[in-house]
């Protein structure tokens, strides 16, 4: 029965807890398949001059999904993993925002501070959708590249507030989901944490 459950996805209610959950899920897979997790960092900007101060990237990379429009500040992945693909990159081939698949490659570049960052990822979705096959890739399989994105934050230093242009390949780990993020999946089995859900009267 237990082999049953591996696959199934762990709904959560916050972003906070998705990610931390998903980072763990992740180096358990890793350990199991004897493989190694590696992080792969966004690249972060502020009016229009990239963000370079190391101390300034480790704070923004530990800012949950759900204040960075859905894209991690750094992504613990490791081929053979579930993902979600969280933006519509080919809506009439069904390849949406939810979109959950199985992580197969990975392209990145190491920068001047030894941070991994995504070229693209392939990533082999449901042999239900229609997706047309690209040289290079097997039926089923679709490239994801990296989107911009821009946010609000607190500096950790001044407290003012500035706008953050994120550059990041929009895929996440889907060990765990949020519940707003499962509205309309169609999953044929899932574990709940309902110790975080709230009542109303």
């Amino acid at each position: 029965a237990q082999g049953l459950w591996n696959d199934a996805p762990i709904i959560v209610t916050n972003n906070a807890m998705k990610d931390a959950l998903n980072e763990e899920a992740v180096r358990a897979y890793a350990e199991a398949t004897n493989q190694e997790v590696h992080w792969y960092y966004a690249s972060d900007s502020c009016q229009h001059t990239p963000i370079s101060d190391v101390g300034l990237i480790n704070q923004l990379s530990e800012l949950h999904s759900g204040q960075t429009e859905q894209r991690l500040g750094k992504i613990p992945l490791v081929p053979g993993i579930p993902v979600m693909i969280v933006q519509n990159f080919d809506v009439g081939h069904g390849i949406v925002n939810g979109s959950i698949g199985t992580l197969t490659r990975i392209r990145y570049y190491t920068d001047e501070n030894g941070f991994r960052h995504l070229h693209s990822c392939v990533v082999k979705l449901s042999a239900k959708l229609n997706i047309p096959q690209m040289e290079g890739l097997d039926h089923g399989e679709c490239a994801v590249l990296p989107d911009t994105v821009s946010f609000t934050v607190t500096h950790p230093y001044s407290h003012r507030h500035f706008t953050v242009k994120r550059a990041q390949v929009p895929i996440q780990p889907a060990f765990a989901i949020t519940a707003h993020k499962a509205q309309g999946l169609t999953l044929p089995r899932v574990i709940v944490d309902l110790a975080q859900c709230t009542v109303s009267e």
